[in-house]
């Protein structure tokens, strides 16, 4: 089980837009911590204590690269595919892929280092906002070697 806090970097298919519509695309990228560092809480008005920028700990690197499949404010989940790589430093990754919104288990296609032969699937759940604005998200790893 990993943590990671996120920083948006928006790229949109309509920049005069401010909604995140389907076709819209975007990269997010944050740090990884241990499991239990980042605590649960904190609203997008009123975020939690937890600062990313100042936290230490850091285990690795997370970039998620995403496309919505339906319009933000449709409230139709799951609303975004993504591909992301978790980058845990002297070539040891993993890599997922799959759908994000509501309760779903996205592919673990494998790795490399340490994890090249591991397949499985990851979970992500949101633990609110932290003090830079961005997101938590918990992610829960069950995996195995491949044959």
């Amino acid at each position: 089980m990993w943590h990671s806090t996120a920083s948006l970097i928006p790229n949109r298919v309509a920049p005069v837009s401010t909604a995140d519509v389907k076709g819209d695309w975007f990269i997010v990228k944050g740090n990884i911590y241990p499991g239990g560092t980042i605590p649960a809480g904190g609203a997008f008005e009123s975020p939690g204590a937890f600062d990313p920028a100042t936290a230490g700990g850091q285990v690795g690197e997370w970039i998620c690269r995403g496309v919505y499949i339906q319009d933000y404010a449709s409230s139709i989940v799951p609303h975004v595919a993504t591909a992301q790589n978790y980058l845990f430093g002297h070539n040891n990754s993993l890599a997922s892929e799959g759908l994000e919104g509501g309760s779903v288990r996205r592919v673990v296609m494998g790795g490399t280092g340490h994890y090249r032969s591991f397949v499985g699937d990851v979970k992500e759940k949101f633990l609110g906002f932290n003090a830079s604005g961005f997101e938590n998200v918990r992610f829960t790893f069950r995996s195995r070697k491949a044959d």
